[in-house]
């Protein structure tokens, strides 16, 4: 007689400590529910922001936007996860952070009223 059995997936979850930043800020994003995490990033416009985390293969790497987006769009960047449970079985989900421009001013000036 043959038994197989069938592993539950690791029960996966994702957060980020904001959902919405500036430029010029961070967050955490952290995940739960294995024993080792792979990470992986891409913005709406199909960039990698994989060397902005703070690492690939913690549970809770910090993201930092390494550039201010060039458009007031708002840009989302979507991190995916791999989790890997203690069973050797693989589970993966994904959130999403916006990225909001900062506003670049030029040289502020004062002008004398002489009135």
């Amino acid at each position: 007689m043959l038994t197989i059995t069938v592993n539950p997936l690791p029960t996966l979850t994702i957060t980020a400590s904001s959902d919405t930043i500036c430029f010029g800020d961070n967050t955490v994003i952290s995940a739960t529910g294995g024993g080792s995490y792979s990470w992986n990033s891409i913005d709406n416009l199909g960039n990698s922001h994989n060397g902005e985390l703070s690492s690939l293969t913690i549970q809770n790497p910090t993201y930092t936007p390494a550039t201010n987006p060039e458009s007031a769009i708002p840009l989302t960047v979507t991190f995916t996860v791999t989790v890997t449970g203690s069973n050797n079985c693989i589970n993966t989900g994904n959130i999403d952070v916006v990225l909001v421009r900062t506003p670049v001013t030029g040289p502020q000036y004062h002008i004398k009223n002489n009135f």
